[in-house]
């Protein structure tokens, strides 16, 4: 088996870790820290709440920052939605960065690393 093979794909998928300003509870245990995954397209109804809006001259803007938020922690940390509600407004935009991170250029597929 190739060594960048796994039950994903040829690469390993990528993790980001975000460690909150104020710890929450995840299944009955305080937590300071969550990992999101990369999302795939076995998360499409993450990926279809991300938007952008781009004018004509390339300047971008988000729309619906705190859905794309609670669902990235859902769907790609694990949360139930009762869990992403003690979220506090310090560790949003971490979280955002987090998953904007997955979601811009990388390397093409076919890249040796």
């Amino acid at each position: 088996m190739n060594e960048h093979m796994d039950q994903g794909g040829p690469f390993a998928p990528e993790t980001r870790e975000i460690t909150l300003k104020r710890p929450i509870t995840v299944g009955g245990q305080p937590t300071s820290t969550i990992t999101l995954h990369e999302p795939t397209l076995a998360q499409a109804e993450f990926l279809d709440k991300v938007r952008f809006k781009f004018d004509q001259e390339g300047n971008g803007e988000i729309l619906g920052m705190g859905t794309t938020c609670k669902l990235a922690l859902i769907h790609l940390g694990g949360l139930t939605e009762n869990e992403t509600r003690q979220i506090k407004g310090g560790d949003i935009m971490a979280i955002w960065t987090a998953v904007m991170g997955f979601l811009t250029g990388s390397p093409g597929t076919g890249a040796r690393q």
